[in-house]
């Protein structure tokens, strides 16, 4: 299938989603239209469109003023629900694509991985949480189900939190790029089975939560 097909919104909307992943936008912090408006060099329309499908998703909420403002993350429990829900929607979608991969896919990847690499080396925890959310977004996007891509965005909206989390539980914060190497290569293989259960895995790995008493390695 063919990738997905934008809106200007859509665009705005996955920079916002970005932002709030990486902790560029904290909870609480307000986004006023006009200011939006001036960042992106647009009108207020798809501005609109941009912090309505945000706030359907959960990562923005309406304030009594008018407007709205960046979400509290979920809590420990609801991250333990929802985390293994990404993973059928995620091992479905590479399953939807995976005899159409070709080399601009998995130049793509290999793209996010490069950035992944370099934030890893700087020590830079959002921008590794960053990488790899849009790793993971891709698989979603590649379908090309707008539907499939949609929930799964609900659900990362309310894991964003985990993603920063998850790199922050590694000594050696390397290991999270070789995680996400190691998929990548598994993806090349061009063997499905393999792939698939890499994936499940590699999203089904344990949470770290504040109850627990020792640090472990957590994938995202």
């Amino acid at each position: 299938m063919a990738p997905l097909v934008r809106s200007l919104g859509q665009h705005i909307a996955r920079q916002l989603r970005d932002d709030i992943v990486a902790g560029r936008l904290r909870e609480g912090e307000p986004l006023r239209e006009i200011e939006l408006s001036r960042r992106f060099g647009t009108s207020r329309g798809p501005i609109r469109d941009a912090l309505l499908e945000l706030t359907k998703e959960g990562m923005l909420v309406a304030q009594q003023r008018g407007g709205v403002a960046v979400a509290p993350a979920v809590g420990d429990e609801i991250r333990k629900l929802v985390t293994p829900i990404r993973q059928p929607i995620e091992t479905y979608a590479l399953g939807m694509i995976f005899d159409e991969l070709g080399p601009d896919d998995f130049a793509r990847w290999q793209t996010l991985v490069d950035q992944m690499y370099a934030a890893c080396r700087r020590g830079d925890h959002a921008a590794v949480a960053e990488a790899d959310v849009a790793f993971h977004r891709s698989i979603l996007e590649r379908s090309g189900d707008h539907c499939l891509t949609a929930i799964w965005s609900t659900i990362v909206g309310q894991l964003r939190r985990h993603f920063t989390d998850a790199c922050r539980q590694y000594a050696d914060l390397l290991e999270y790029h070789a995680e996400h190497a190691a998929l990548l290569e598994a993806f090349a293989s061009r063997d499905r089975a393999r792939a698939t259960t890499m994936l499940e895995e590699h999203i089904r790995w344990p949470i770290r939560t504040a109850d627990d008493q020792a640090p472990r390695s957590e994938a995202s």
